[in-house]
């Protein structure tokens, strides 16, 4: 329960503040003094999308663990943010199946199904404690699904100044050919990164099936140059 309300604290507290830009700063100081940084997306890592799930993805719990042993393995410094997109839905959402969707109800907004899945919950909130974290919320409105987080103007935004001093951005997360690849779509059309500062993590990208997989892997060397 603990951890379930320090995760809600962590996505309620990303929802509301973005600090505005500071209009009197130095224009050569910013350019001289901001490191570039190392970042990484993790795309819907939720219980919704396990192999238990109401939207089971085979498999993709053993690779949100291998991610979470990444991490655990990895020192704090390594990465400088990680930004996590969530499936966030109304109970009535329109991307569901009862409602005229095409998938079956899934990550419903403070159920079980829209829970990080652990044990990566627990090493993201090693990362949290640095104040490293960064959870974005998407598909909240029950007309528009939304299979990228910048498919919303003001997640857009937000992702965009997160990622404005990217040297490289490791991408990966649940499910390859829809959200993932989507995110990836997402980040370039909207110019929040250059193609060729994304690096997808495929072991740590679930898909529906060998084929998809394959149709992911050739999409993203296509696109990302």
């Amino acid at each position: 329960m603990k951890k379930t309300i320090l995760a809600c604290a962590a996505v309620a507290l990303m929802t509301a503040c973005t600090s505005a830009p500071d209009a009197e700063k130095n224009i050569e100081e910013t350019t001289t003094t901001e490191a570039m940084e190392k970042n990484l997306f993790i795309v819907d890592p939720q219980n919704g999308f396990m192999d238990t799930g109401s939207l089971p993805v085979a498999g993709s719990q053993a690779r949100m663990d291998s991610l979470a042993s990444y991490l655990n393995a990895l020192p704090l410094d390594y990465y400088d943010q990680i930004l996590v997109s969530l499936d966030w839905h109304t109970v009535n959402h329109s991307s569901f199946a009862e409602y005229g969707g095409p998938w079956p109800e899934h990550c419903v907004a403070f159920t079980t199904g829209a829970l990080v899945t652990e044990p990566l919950m627990t090493e993201l909130l090693r990362w949290m404690k640095e104040d490293k974290v960064k959870f974005i919320l998407k598909g909240q409105l029950k007309e528009k699904d939304e299979s990228s987080s910048l498919d919303n103007e003001e997640n857009a935004a937000f992702i965009k100044k997160a990622l404005a001093n990217t040297k490289t951005l490791d991408v990966c997360g649940v499910v390859g050919t829809v959200c993932v690849q989507n995110t990836i779509k997402g980040l370039i059309e909207k110019e929040a990164i250059a193609p060729s500062k994304i690096n997808v993590l495929y072991q740590y990208t679930a898909q529906f099936d060998d084929k998809a997989e394959a149709e992911f892997v050739a999409w993203c060397k296509d696109n990302i140059k």
